[in-house]
């Protein structure tokens, strides 16, 4: 098992690279802690 932590703007800006790899955890991968963002 691999861990990824990432903002989703920066996740959302790799997952185009097609040379990470991040397009394969698009695919493949599974979300196991989202946090909740707070109100400022």
């Amino acid at each position: 098992m691999d861990i990824i932590l990432e903002t989703p703007e920066m996740f959302d800006e790799f997952k185009t690279k097609s040379f990470l790899i991040y397009t394969d955890i698009e695919k493949h991968g599974e979300v196991i802690y989202e946090k909740q963002k707070t109100r400022a």
